[in-house]
């Protein structure tokens, strides 16, 4: 089966607002962004990588959370310079096993707002996982989700 792009309008216009969000608030972060901690779903095609290296983050700062272990592999085989997770794991497991804290959080969801968001959520707010002075967004985008079930009948 081919690999089918991720890639959507209303995505990108969310990627553009979450660099520019970080642009403005980023004095909000403590150093520069070479010192910065970022974690996210880098997803397959990790479309998000090119509005981190604009904000001159470097790779090895970035740790890519990922589920799925065929897209967990095909992100480890790629070599994009980001950390990943020894092993495919979801966010919410990781936050409660991590004693990393991060500067910058962005989890885009692809789906449905469900009670593993919000526990998710749970964890990387009870464990602190956030600096005091970070950035965290959140997205839930069930639009996919809503067009694969109509695809299906």
């Amino acid at each position: 089966m081919a690999h089918k792009s991720h890639y959507d309008p209303a995505k990108e216009k969310w990627r553009e607002a979450w660099y520019q969000f970080i642009r403005k608030h980023r004095h909000y972060l403590k150093g520069s962004p070479k010192d910065w901690q970022v974690v996210f779903f880098p997803g397959e095609e990790a479309l998000e990588l090119e509005l981190y290296d604009r904000l001159r983050i470097p790779r090895e700062n970035l740790l890519g959370l990922e589920i799925d272990p065929k897209v967990w592999e095909r992100l480890r085989k790629k070599r994009l310079g980001i950390r990943l997770t020894d092993e495919p794991l979801d966010a919410r497991v990781f936050f409660e096993q991590t004693d990393e804290k991060f500067d910058i959080v962005n989890l885009d969801y692809e789906g449905t707002f469900n009670n593993n968001v919000i526990r998710t959520l749970e964890s990387l707010i009870w464990k602190q996982i956030l600096y005091e002075d970070s950035l965290c967004g959140i997205t839930v985008f069930g639009k996919l989700e809503q067009k694969q079930s109509v695809d299906r009948f």
